[in-house]
């Protein structure tokens, strides 16, 4: 299918007990933020429509505002 965009992804996932500090580290958030807005600059570059852009990004968009806030709330490195 040469009019189609192919993408998957994955993240990391954890299980919090009791009402400890909650360890968020800033070199991973900053990672997912910088790998985010790769995949926002591909994809800008490769879909032409604006519908489809807009329909596509606003998932990426959610995705880097997450990891954004994530490395405001960083505690560690």
């Amino acid at each position: 299918m040469p009019h189609t965009f192919r993408f998957a992804s994955t993240a990391p996932f954890h299980i919090e007990l009791g009402h400890r500090q909650r360890h968020v580290s800033r070199r991973s958030a900053k990672f997912f933020t910088d790998w985010v807005d790769e995949r926002i600059d591909r994809i800008r570059d490769a879909v032409k429509d604006e519908a489809e852009l807009r329909d596509v990004l606003r998932f990426h968009e959610s995705a880097r505002d997450f990891w954004q806030d994530r490395l405001v709330q960083a505690n560690a490195d």
